[in-house]
């Protein structure tokens, strides 16, 4: 699999936040398909049930573990269409 991301004629690269650990490109672009992670933290906040609220807690570590990866594959340039 690492074969296709250094493919060096290749221009553009789309791949998944998952996948991209390990990798680094020059510029990178983040799309707005993560999870809001404001609209996470406001449901942690409102949440009444401490279990609930824990479970929450993780995803929330989780999809900010998944965002860090995310940002930290751009060696120069990171472009920032999230939302987040």
């Amino acid at each position: 699999a690492l074969k296709l991301y250094q493919n060096k004629n290749a221009n553009i690269f789309l791949i998944n936040a998952h996948l991209s650990k390990g990798l680094e490109w020059d510029r990178v672009i983040l799309h707005n398909d993560f999870v809001k992670l404001r609209d996470l933290k406001a449901k942690i906040e409102e949440e009444k049930n401490q279990e609930e609220k824990a479970k929450r807690e993780f995803e929330m570590e989780q999809e900010l573990n998944l965002f860090y990866v995310a940002i930290t594959r751009a060696r120069f340039e990171l472009e920032d269409r999230s939302e987040n």
